[in-house]
């Protein structure tokens, strides 16, 4: 009998959490589901682990390649599914026993094409319930998806910046594919895949991005069914010389599917926007792996520099991106480097409290 639903987790290296996350997603109080580990080259006996699972109940399938990253995995897993509905799980997060048979009773209630909920994020020992989505209805229609959700992949109208947290999180820095039920056929009709993260920054938002474009509707419950861990590693600041030129490239990327599906000015003007707006964060990553001198090089990338020349500073209300941008237009990374290392002082003196 086809499975309602396929469970795919990504494996590398995921030894001291796999099996924690493996029986949180047996556990699941529907019957019809496979469950599908993808052992990405694991080092650390995680494959062999994954392989005593598969062994030792009937759902689960393992999946080996030699490391390719997750996008890699998750695509090898997507060709190999079974399921009416694909759900993804990361190997050292859990989820609740209720979660997969809610998300799909809401799919065949509403006919939705996806299913999104909230979840716990686990810090330390902190715990903090997250809601991703732009309201609290039940349901959202193909023309809620055109208004309330796929503009906001492509950044924000300089009149929303205020209050851009409440816009829609899902489709910018809340866009993660496990918070989703996600129908097959859809992936399957339209030859849907994950761009890999090697090459561009945030994957699962241009995979939310791609899979929207065609849904018909999204359903939505209230239950923070997935526990999202925040891990040491999670925290540490590792430099990636390709982190700016990853973004770049997903700036590039949003750039041709606005041309490709005809969307216009406005959506050109929202990723002008959205780069400059992101700067900060660049700015503040470099000088965090304290690599401050890469900010000059960066202050002279041509989608930058054009972004920043066609955003009119007046337009925004005062902040502290205002602040960055004027010295990123007059090319000035010196200040840019002191702004950050302030913002950087202060951000910490916080936490210390």
């Amino acid at each position: 009998m086809q499975p309602k639903l396929s469970v795919i987790v990504p494996v590398y290296n995921a030894q001291p959490y796999l099996k924690e996350c493996v029986e949180s997603i047996l556990r699941q109080s529907m019957a019809l589901f496979e469950l599908i580990l993808v052992d990405d080259g694991s080092k650390d006996g995680s494959g062999a682990l994954c392989d005593a699972f598969a062994e030792s109940d009937a759902r689960v399938r393992v999946l080996h390649q030699a490391n390719a990253g997750s996008s890699a995995a998750r695509n090898l897993a997507l060709s190999a599914a079974c399921g009416e509905f694909i759900a993804f799980v990361d190997a050292d997060d859990t989820v609740e026993p209720s979660m997969y048979e809610t998300m799909l009773r809401a799919a065949e209630k509403t006919d939705a094409d996806a299913v999104l909920c909230g979840y716990v994020l686990h810090a330390g020992k902190a715990r903090r319930v997250v809601s991703v989505l732009p309201g609290e209805q039940p349901f959202f229609t193909r023309e809620d998806i055109e208004t309330r959700f796929l503009p906001y992949f492509f950044g924000y109208r300089s009149d929303e910046m205020k209050s851009f947290r409440s816009c829609c999180p899902f489709a910018d820095y809340q866009s993660y594919i496990w918070l989703c039920v996600y129908r097959a056929s859809v992936i399957r009709e339209h030859a849907l895949a994950f761009p890999s993260e090697r090459v561009y920054f945030n994957e699962d938002n241009l995979f939310n991005l791609l899979f929207l474009s065609h849904a018909r509707g999204i359903a939505a419950v209230p239950e923070a069914f997935y526990h999202y861990r925040l891990n040491a590693a999670s925290l540490s600041q590792t430099f990636n010389s390709r982190y700016f030129d990853m973004k770049i490239k997903k700036y590039a990327f949003l750039r041709r599917y606005i041309d490709k599906h005809a969307l216009g000015k406005a959506f050109h003007s929202r990723l002008d926007l959205k780069i400059c707006a992101e700067l900060p964060n660049a700015v503040n990553y470099y000088v965090s792996t304290r690599h401050g001198d890469e900010v000059r090089s960066i202050l002279h990338e041509p989608a930058l520099r054009k972004s920043l020349e066609r955003v009119e500073l007046k337009s925004l209300p005062f902040s502290v991106l205002k602040i960055y941008l004027y010295f990123a237009k007059k090319q000035n990374a010196r200040m840019l480097v002191l702004l950050s290392k302030l913002y950087c002082a202060l951000r910490d003196a916080r936490k210390a409290v």
